[in-house]
């Protein structure tokens, strides 16, 4: 007989990969079949069935059934909803996922009931530095040099600025491809930025790839230079102040 602790770690870890899943594409249903094989997922597979049943009836996954199978994806419209329960989850306060580069950044230590994909990478980012949680990451000793950031410099106030519009810009993009997506990075963007010192590979995960994220999205509109120039304006910044390439990292 399954214990309750035992469903609600299934069901979280369903959650869980299907939120990553989502980064790695948001429009297609992914195979329950394929995501217990891909994400290594713990419990019995015969549960699958019933964890996101249990999801879609809260409305945060949307589930086709079809003769050769069940397969799910998150419900666009409750993507906030969803990160907040992964949060709560997780015990933290921050998560972006980069499926590009196959990284996820948090201020969360991911507990073995966390679900990842051979090959992913997540980083933990805390008051003292950046750990790596994944056994597959190879540290990079530029990655965790300090960046002094000092809020008096006009470059800094122009930067800060900066991230501030390119959010509001995505915000005000209803028909925006994948917004709900960004939104969330460009706010943890925006807060990693008020700290005085950053990890390297935090202004590059947190930061730079939210916006590089928001410039893809933006291409063909009116703010597609400005955030593409603001990209330039950060990697210039921690070029001069801690002489570090983060196109190299």
């Amino acid at each position: 007989m399954r214990s309750v602790n035992e469903v609600e770690r299934a069901e979280y870890a369903t959650l869980f990969a299907l939120f990553i899943d989502y980064h790695v594409d948001p429009h297609t249903y992914r195979d329950l079949k394929d995501l217990y094989r891909d994400y290594y997922l713990k419990f019995p597979e015969q549960w699958l069935e019933s964890t996101v049943t249990d999801w879609e009836d809260q409305g945060f996954v949307d589930v086709s059934r079809t003769h050769s199978g069940t397969s799910a994806l998150i419900n666009r419209a409750r993507y906030t909803s969803v990160l907040k329960k992964i949060l709560s989850w997780l015990g933290g306060n921050s998560l972006s996922v980069d499926a590009r580069k196959e990284e996820i950044l948090s201020d969360a230590i991911p507990n073995s009931d966390v679900p990842m994909r051979n090959g992913w990478k997540w980083f933990t980012y805390q008051n003292d530095g950046l750990a790596a949680a994944s056994e597959s990451v190879v540290e990079v000793p530029a990655a965790n040099r300090l960046v002094p950031i000092n809020h008096n410099l006009p470059e800094y106030v122009e930067i800060k600025a900066g991230l501030a519009e390119v959010y509001e810009a995505v915000r005000s993009a209803n028909d925006l491809e994948n917004r709900d997506s960004i939104l969330p990075s460009l706010d943890a963007a925006n807060k990693l930025w008020e700290a005085v010192e950053l990890r390297a590979i935090q202004v590059k995960i947190g930061i730079v790839m939210a916006v590089e994220d928001a410039y893809q999205a933006l291409t063909g509109t009116a703010k597609a230079v400005a955030t593409g120039l603001l990209i330039d304006s950060i990697k210039s910044f921690v070029k001069a102040k801690a002489g570090i390439d983060l196109d190299h990292l």
